[in-house]
């Protein structure tokens, strides 16, 4: 009666909870991490790879909002205008900036998530020499204006159609002229998203964010472990006779445990060799190629780190875990079988 009182806890409630507390530990050590993800998006090179993609890729986007002025050109013409001055350092500073923002308002610093792209460094850009560029590639990557149609909408500077008796050169000055008056009316913040999204953190919150900061995971873990370790000693006494099945019975529940850890992380780190899969299998996966070479080259340097990092927790978790109850059982053989529990 008494092994089968400990065969359901450890399968209702110790299996589960260790499970628990190997999987939170396991993510713990790079889902909250910062380091983690501004490690993922500092390699310039991606950016540099994007930008040469996408100045080879026809853009298929509807029209641009939140920036006034821009609301009635093209983000076809527009998008291709940009290629000319958006460098891979500023797209590189950007995705660090909402990293950074991110993790800021997840660890209790803000009341409100705010994704917003600054625009104040293509705007000194567009100031100087580059704005030439931008606007000739702007003049020439705009349709011709139809029949009546005014080439500039109602309150706005730029040109959302290029007049039918002007040549490219004419408009492009013309729009460079414009160029100091529209950025004037520019702000240096692009939200990402319409409304600012609270977080409604009180007082409390804020000082146990502040204080814990991201590593909440891991605190959840260690009262997971408590709880866990609780349920794993009592079922232990509750199906051992004696001191030696009261180990075996530490033992064996760990195992199962730490093996699904070891198989997640080895599974996690066998993704890399996805390079090597034949072409029709990547189909099956999915792998729809919407990047070039060159693109997926950049990727195949980042992507193994960052699944690295990923399986190292649960490797850690499964190892110390199959450690301990090895341990335990070879203890455990070592104890005399009637030697009582007390």
């Amino acid at each position: 009666m008494r092994k089968a009182l400990a065969i359901i806890l450890v399968i209702l409630f110790v299996t589960p909870l260790v499970m628990g507390t190997l999987s939170v530990f396991s993510v713990s050590t790079w889902l909250l991490d910062r380091g983690f993800y501004l490690e993922l998006v500092s390699d310039e090179r991606i950016y540099e790879a994007l930008l040469r993609e996408a100045q080879g890729r026809e853009t298929h986007v509807g029209e641009l909002s939140g920036v006034p002025g821009l609301e009635q050109v093209p983000a076809d013409a527009l998008l291709a205008a940009l290629r000319e001055v958006v460098t891979p350092s500023y797209l590189r500073s950007q995705a660090l900036k909402l990293v950074n923002d991110a993790f800021d308002a997840l660890e209790g610093r803000s009341e409100y998530l705010d994704l917003d792209i600054d625009l104040a460094p293509l705007k000194e850009q567009l100031l100087g020499e580059d704005g030439r560029r931008f606007a000739l590639e702007l003049a020439s990557s705009l349709p011709v204006c139809a029949a009546g149609l005014d080439p500039v909408a109602p309150g706005a500077l730029l040109y959302r159609c290029r007049p039918a008796d002007l040549s490219v050169e004419t408009a492009a000055e013309k729009l460079h002229t414009r160029l100091p008056e529209f950025l004037a009316s520019v702000p240096d913040l692009y939200p990402l998203e319409p409304e600012q999204v609270p977080l409604y953190y009180g007082p409390e919150e804020a000082f146990w964010f502040g204080l814990v900061g991201t590593g909440r995971l891991v605190w959840f873990s260690i009262i997971l472990a408590i709880v866990a370790g609780g349920f794993w000693i009592g079922a232990a006494f509750v199906g051992g006779s004696n001191r030696r099945e009261v180990v075996q019975w530490l033992g064996w529940p760990l195992v199962a445990p730490a093996i699904l850890m070891l198989i997640s992380g080895l599974s996690i780190r066998a993704v890399n060799l996805w390079r090597w899969l034949p072409r029709e299998l990547q189909g099956v996966l999915g792998a729809e190629h919407w990047y070039t070479r060159e693109v997926s080259e950049v990727l195949l340097t980042i992507v193994p780190k960052a699944l690295n990092t990923v399986s190292r927790g649960f490797l850690i978790s499964g190892g110390v875990t199959i450690g301990i109850a090895v341990g335990l059982l070879v203890w455990a053989s070592s104890i005399p079988a009637d030697q009582e529990v007390g």
